[in-house]
């Protein structure tokens, strides 16, 4: 066999020769040609066959449990809802003038995902929206303000150096957060009073 160059050899001179590389240092055994043309080496491919072999373990993370539609419950009974699943709850507030005070209006992971159980969901929760000051104005316009944001409106009259009709003083105050539905007290001037004389 002196003076025969082994097949390895000569398949690692080709396949180098034409780009295929050896990086595990085992030496190209054969080489096919691949038509219309290049070369195939043996070694090479075997090497990837290791490494796709070798794809990582997954690990389980334990039972998965599905995210349920809790948008639009107050957060009383979405609480109920998802820690009857195994889930967890976070709070977070949002200003909304659609929804009612304690309202859930989003939540994140979104309904219908799949998670760990025992993760936590966040609900976004409604603080309602703040009260507009409408002191200053005539009843007639501060009434059609907050009755267009759902506001139930009541009138109470009382003295006062300002023109007759206007408001006076409000509860809530502005600022306040309230939601549809809230009540809102509006105290307006029925002018001066005036003293009776005989």
């Amino acid at each position: 066999m002196n003076g025969i160059v082994p097949w390895f050899f000569l398949g690692r001179a080709i396949g180098e020769s034409n780009g295929v590389r050896d990086p595990n240092g085992i030496g190209i055994i054969a080489a096919l040609l691949k038509p219309p043309g290049g070369i195939i080496a043996a070694s090479a491919l075997a090497s990837r066959e290791r490494q796709s072999s070798g794809a990582a373990a997954v690990v389980s993370t334990g039972p998965q449990v599905e995210v349920p539609d809790v948008k639009g419950d107050t957060l009383t009974d979405a609480t109920v809802h998802l820690e009857a699943v195994g889930l967890k709850v976070a709070r977070q507030d949002v200003i909304s003038e659609l929804s009612a005070k304690d309202q859930v209006v989003r939540q994140s992971p979104d309904p219908q995902s799949t998670i760990p159980a025992g993760s936590t969901v966040t609900l976004g929760v409604s603080i309602g929206f703040k009260m507009p000051d409408v002191k200053g104005q005539q009843v007639a316009a501060a009434n059609a303000q907050l009755t267009a944001l759902g506001l139930s409106v009541t009138v109470d009259k009382n003295p006062d150096q300002s023109v007759v009709g206007t408001v006076i003083n409000q509860n809530p105050s502005s600022g306040d957060f309230v939601s549809d539905g809230d009540a809102v007290e509006l105290l307006v001037s029925e002018g001066p009073t005036t003293l009776k004389t005989r």
